[in-house]
């Protein structure tokens, strides 16, 4: 067997050997001590690389994956939420609207990572599960270059109301575009049937009434004259909080998250969407709940550049401060408890190695420590966002530096290691080069079949001529097709036969 074959077998077998170590650690077959044991005379046969692919799986840990993001961004649906008052905050201020049927807003304040984009859709979700029958929420991820892009990200979210707008259409007073528009919609619907694709006009109608820009065909085509421009975005807002009211829904609560990048934009630009915004506020004195998140400095802005909007919203201001010490331990918990595999295994570990209130505290936030969160969160200065990182940071170098419980100590050394586990030294196999060559096996004896008779052909004379031009044919012959499906270069005749009578 070659060098570099022998090294690969041999690097194939001690990596086996390090899955089955940690499968056997995480079944609960061997003791931690035991496991570090093996696992430090494998380290020193084992290349880097390949020992942290055969170590690198989350069941030494009892966890289905790593549970912490490795972006720290908010969930699109939120799973796992910490009320700290906030959201029951903005709900009440959702029932105000509803109970007095007066509009009522609010700004919600807080640093990069504090937690209001998660707050924002957890209150989303929270109107759509307990108040879907008289509010809708919907959440705005970015106010955009106008208030164009709001329009059509809310009316994105209140899409399968359309039928009942176009209803209430029939009621309230609404400009001839949009209740053109409805009716199209309301026509191929019915016309359709639920379960068929949906018409080229319905799509086309749809569309102008999500603020998508239509040709003038498709335009012509439902029998509309100019798409919805940034101006004429608010109003048509207002028409559409005014269906809304007839459809039942007392409260429409808007969620504009990152309302601070308006402050990126051109002046021009920005001024024509805070004048937008303040309009929508002004126009709407009823059943509008306007929400928006931004930083500290982006509120300073608005009160800055934009007094009149500041004075309608400083009403209600929620500040989001960093989360308690308390309130990350519990996130922490929940989060883990959501990846935890082997949930009975996993207790029995706990309970053989640890007991009283130190156990009671690894069933939850095993492998952490509560020390080593405490000093995560000392780090990230208690900002929900970067202890996520962290974390997400601790489980890789943990498992990849081999801690089977993660201390403060531990975090201490990752830290001081970059968060990156520590390199071993690795060279890959060397191979020698050597030419390449055909193994022709060493003849001892040829053994020939004796010939009794031999019967010699007759042998026909004929020209030179002749024989250059069988030769010829020959030749042609075995040009046209070989073997190999491939046609062989065709040396013409004459130079064939100039070259064979040189031979002569």
């Amino acid at each position: 067997m070659s060098e570099m074959r022998l090294d690969r077998r041999l690097s194939e077998m001690r990596l086996d050997r390090s899955t089955k170590l940690a499968e056997l650690f995480a079944s609960g077959k061997i003791s931690a001590d035991e496991y570090l044991k093996r696992r430090q005379k494998i380290v020193s046969l084992v290349p880097r690389v390949k020992e942290e692919v055969a170590l690198r799986g989350y069941s030494a840990y009892f966890l289905q994956g790593n549970p912490f993001p490795y972006v720290p961004i908010a969930d699109p649906t939120p799973i796992v939420h910490v009320d700290r008052g906030i959201s029951d905050r903005v709900i009440d201020i959702v029932r105000v609207t509803i109970a007095t049927g007066r509009s009522n807003h609010a700004v919600m304040i807080g640093p990069y990572g504090s937690g209001k984009t998660h707050m924002l859709r957890h209150v989303s979700r929270r109107i759509a599960d307990d108040l879907r029958d008289t509010a809708i929420g919907c959440y705005v991820p970015h106010p955009g270059h106008s208030f164009l892009h709001v329009y059509r990200a809310f009316m994105g979210g209140i899409s399968p109301h359309v039928l009942r707008m176009g209803e209430a259409s029939k009621i309230v007073e609404c400009p001839t575009p949009l209740r053109t528009a409805l009716d199209v919609v309301r026509y191929e619907r019915a016309l359709r049937g639920r379960m068929e694709a949906e018409s080229p006009r319905e799509a086309h109608a749809m569309a102008w009434l999500r603020g998508e820009s239509l040709s003038d065909d498709k335009l012509a085509d439902i029998g509309i004259g100019a798409n919805i421009d940034p101006a004429a975005s608010v109003d048509y807002f207002t028409h559409v909080l005014r269906l809304l009211r007839q459809c039942g829904f007392k409260a429409t609560c808007l969620l504009i998250d990152e309302f601070e990048s308006i402050f990126e934009l051109e002046p021009p630009l920005r001024q024509a969407f805070l004048t937008s915004l303040r309009r929508v506020i002004d126009d709407n004195p009823s059943g509008l709940c306007l929400l928006l998140a931004c930083t500290p400095a982006g509120w300073e802005e608005i009160s800055k550049y934009c007094y009149v909007l500041y004075r309608r919203l400083s009403r209600n201001v929620i500040h989001v401060e960093r989360m308690a010490e308390s309130g990350v331990l519990e996130l922490v918990g929940r989060l883990l408890q959501r990846y935890r595999g082997q949930k009975t295994d996993f207790v029995m570990f706990v309970r053989s190695r640890w007991s009283g209130r130190e156990a009671e505290e690894l069933l939850s936030l095993y492998p952490f420590t509560s020390g080593a969160i405490s000093k995560i969160y000392e780090r990230a200065r208690g900002n929900v966002g970067e202890v996520m990182k962290y974390l997400n940071l601790a489980i890789d170098c943990g498992l990849g530096m081999g801690y089977d419980l993660i201390t403060a100590k531990a975090v201490g050394e990752m830290e001081s290691a970059g968060w990156k586990a520590p390199a071993v030294p690795y060279a890959p196999p060397k191979i020698k080069e050597a030419p390449v060559g055909i193994a022709v096996p060493k003849l001892e004896r040829i053994t020939v079949p004796e010939v009794k008779e031999i019967t010699v052909p007759e042998v026909k004379e004929i020209s030179e001529d002749e024989f250059l031009e069988a030769l010829s044919d020959a030749y042609g012959r075995l040009s046209a097709t070989t073997p190999y499906g491939f046609r062989m270069p065709f040396v013409e005749i004459p130079r064939l036969r100039g070259a064979v009578r040189a031979r002569l």
